[in-house]
């Protein structure tokens, strides 16, 4: 009687899709029975893409949750390339939502790049696309976090992993000498 798209109908079909995704979780523990885990992610995630269109900003990150748990449940079942495939389907789907609507979708297009990177060996070239993205945005915790981790991908802490480690050699040099006791 509310329609497809009031707010409470999105609320519903929420709960249900989160039902889903308890039964896949429990099914992906249980004597691991995968493909019924799969099964019930893959039902929450079209509630959840149903439901997108009512309210992107919400339910935007709750599509993410629920590949992220069919990429992760692929990857259990020694099932890489599907996991692949999966990625990148997503990688498009977010990319299509990205350009109706560049700020509503930018950051989770960037965090879905991000994973890309860290999961699956996306070409890096994509970093420069995300920071660009993230440039677009004001300076928030969320644009933050995914540029700090942009620059982690990129290498731009190895500097200081560098430093850290030559400052602890010279610190054991030092206690060595000064000591004369070998650690």
């Amino acid at each position: 009687t509310l329609g497809e798209t009031h707010s409470y109908t999105a609320d519903i079909r929420n709960n249900l899709a989160y039902a889903f995704n308890d039964l896949a979780l429990s099914y992906s523990k249980k004597d691991e029975k995968y493909d019924k885990a799969i099964d019930y992610y893959s039902r929450a995630l079209l509630l959840h893409k149903k439901i997108l269109e009512i309210d992107p900003v919400r339910y935007s990150y709750e599509v993410l949750i629920d590949i992220d748990n069919i990429i992760k449940t692929h990857q259990d079942n020694n099932q890489p390339q599907k996991a692949k495939e999966i990625y990148t389907e997503t990688l498009k789907f977010y990319k299509e939502l990205f350009e109706k609507d560049k700020k509503i979708y930018g950051l989770d297009y960037v965090r879905v790049i991000i994973d890309g990177v860290e999961k699956f060996d996306l070409n890096r070239d994509e970093l420069e696309n995300a920071k660009e993205i993230i440039s677009s945005f004001p300076k928030n915790s969320k644009a933050k976090v995914l540029l700090l981790q942009i620059e982690e991908l990129e290498g731009g802490y190895s500097i200081y992993v560098l430093l850290l480690s030559a400052l602890l050699l010279a610190g054991s040099v030092f206690y060595y000498k000064r000591y004369k006791n070998p650690l």
